[in-house]
């Protein structure tokens, strides 16, 4: 899956979307036989946002349309039960942070692009339970938190029911 990010987002937030990249093809490397899942397409020269054109882009917007709560959304566009592309819009009314230990108050955005490329690999939200309270599809992301980064079992274990 090749991600671009549009122009909205800045060279932090670009990183951010790298780092959470990795993070998915770290945690799927032996279930790909080495082979990575997500690919960093580069950052457009311009704002393209959701659209319908067969490319995987992420965008941020100042002004959100959304519910006031949510801090992202994924849309996908599918094909029978293939997904033919993933767009996610980052609501960039919310606070950010893009450092490892996190900043109070603030939306750890590796953390959130981590959720998101869920969505694009088609997992829908997980709530979490006692025996698994970290998991990344947990529909809420609490500020200050960077302790969603990391991909659990049942990540896992929901993706394999998937492909």
């Amino acid at each position: 899956v090749t991600m671009f990010a549009d122009l909205s987002l800045d060279e932090y937030q670009v990183t951010a979307l790298e780092e959470a990249m990795e993070i998915w093809n770290q945690a799927l490397l032996k279930h790909r036989k080495g082979k990575k899942i997500f690919k960093f397409g580069g950052q457009l020269q311009k704002h393209v946002g959701l659209q319908n054109d067969y490319m995987n882009v992420v965008s941020l917007t100042e002004t959100w349309e959304g519910d006031v709560g949510e801090q992202a959304q994924t849309m996908l566009l599918w094909e029978g039960t293939s997904i033919l592309e993933a767009d996610i819009i980052v609501n960039g009314e919310k606070p950010f942070s893009i450092l490892d230990t996190g900043e109070p108050g603030k939306i750890d955005m590796v953390a959130l692009f981590v959720h998101e490329l869920g969505h694009v690999l088609g997992l829908l939200h997980i709530e979490p339970t006692e025996k698994d309270p970290y998991t990344v599809m947990n529909p809420y992301l609490a500020r200050g938190d960077v302790v969603l980064r990391v991909i659990g079992a049942v990540e896992l274990n929901a993706l394999v029911c998937e492909y």
